[in-house]
Parts: structure tokens; sequence; C-alpha cells
């Protein structure tokens, strides 16, 4: 509301005197020009958007002057107290990676990416809502992920994974405010692994065979053969031995 004021030329009826116009003006308490003052109305008001900041100055002292045109003017002091509202959290893009063929509740290596929040006290929450979030979790409150079930991780079919990670604060009733969220896109990289070479099986139907009474050095059937995922790409370059 305008700042209530008074002047002793208006006591009777402020038509008959000559000082009864007045102008207002900051005069000190708002080196950013922030706030104005209408020069009639004695109305405070926010000049400049979004330099308002609780959690930087929670209160402003205005000094302010009022003149009459009589050139007589009276100096007094307001203060301006800013009210806390609820700001959304943040989470930046981050890249984490894991081994193939892991576990189920394998934390992935680099830590939680955590969210934060300007506003002191909040608590914030993760979930992951989107991406290839069939194969891993986070923790409600710590952020960190794992995988969600074993062997689904295969290096030699996909390299990389994402998710999309959301960082949700505590709503604020006293502020009247519900909770407020931030999303993040998780890169996750799978680290290759040496893994078992696989010897191909050679009993019943596909059985080796060899006559009776062979010479020495005799071949017996065909080659005895094995597979390895590590050799070509993308598994890497693996070569066997028997």
């Amino acid at each position: 509301s305008p700042l209530v004021h008074a002047d002793p030329d208006n006591v009777d009826d402020p038509s008959i005197s000559v000082y009864n116009t007045f102008i207002f003006e900051i005069t000190s308490g708002d080196d950013d020009g922030i706030f104005t003052i209408t020069t009639n109305g004695g109305q405070l008001k926010v000049l400049r958007a979004n330099r308002l900041n609780f959690e930087g100055i929670n209160k402003y002292t205005l000094g302010v002057r009022i003149s009459d045109n009589g050139n007589l003017f009276a100096d007094g002091v307001v203060t301006v107290n800013l009210l806390d509202v609820n700001e959304r959290p943040s989470v930046s893009d981050c890249v984490r990676s894991v081994e193939e063929n892991s576990n189920a509740n394998t934390q992935l290596t680099g830590g939680a990416c955590l969210g934060s929040d300007v506003d002191a006290g909040d608590t914030l929450s993760y979930s992951l809502v989107g991406g290839d979030d069939n194969l891993f979790n986070v923790a409600s409150t710590t952020g960190i992920l794992t995988v969600e079930t074993s062997d689904t991780l295969n290096y030699e079919a996909k390299q990389e994974y994402s998710v999309t990670l959301r960082v949700t604060d505590g709503a604020s009733p006293t502020l009247g405010t519900g909770s407020l969220t931030d999303d993040a896109t998780v890169t996750i990289n799978i680290v290759d692994i040496n893994e078992d070479p696989v010897l191909i099986d050679r009993s019943g139907a596909t059985a080796l065979k060899v006559g009776e009474r062979a010479e020495k050095r005799t071949q017996v059937g065909t080659p005895i053969q094995g597979t390895d995922v590590d050799i070509g790409a993308p598994g890497g370059d693996d070569t066997l031995t028997y």
C-alpha cells in the first residue's frame, strides 16, 4: 500500500493550500535500483524483475523522502522484508559406468548424480522417469544408481545406455507451494570384461569318429572348435588356443 503521510497544510481543506502536492523519492538503501516509488502517490514497487533473492538479502532498509511544493521535506525509513518462496531444484547431466554382466544392485562407478537446492533445509528425492529405466534403479534418498537385474548388460550387444533422472524437492505448505522438479540425462557406459570362451559340444550326433586300427596322427573327425564373444568388434582381439 502507499506510504502513510501527512502535512499540517492539509488539515483543513486541501484545496485552499498551495502546499498540498507531495513528491516521493528513494534516497538510500537501493544501490542496485531494484525498487521505485511513485512520485506523487508514495506507492513502493519492484522496478527490476528477478533481482530479489531471499537467500542473498532477505531485508532492505530504504531511505525515503517526501517533499511538498513549498520546498519542505521530511525523511523516513521503510523496511522491506522479503518472503521466501520454494525454488526449483537443479541437477546436471552426468556420465557413469558399470561392467557388463554385473549383478543386481551393483553400484555404478562415479557415485550419485546429486541435485542441489538454494532453499536451506529442503529435502531432495530421486527417481528415474525415462530412457532405459527398466535396467537401472536409483535410491530415492541418496541418488545412487544401481543395476536392476543380474546379467542383463552385455557390452557386445550395446555399449551405452541412458536414463532420465528426476530430482524433486519437498512441498512447502508454509510457502503455499507444491513440490518442484528438475530432470537430467545420465549416460551409462558399459565396460567390457574378458569373458569365458565356449567349447562347441561334440557329443551325441556330433561326436567325433575315427576308424579302428587308425594309424598314428590320423585325424579324429573334424577339428574341435570354440567361440569367444571377445573375438572381433566390439569385444576385442582375443585369440583361442587348444
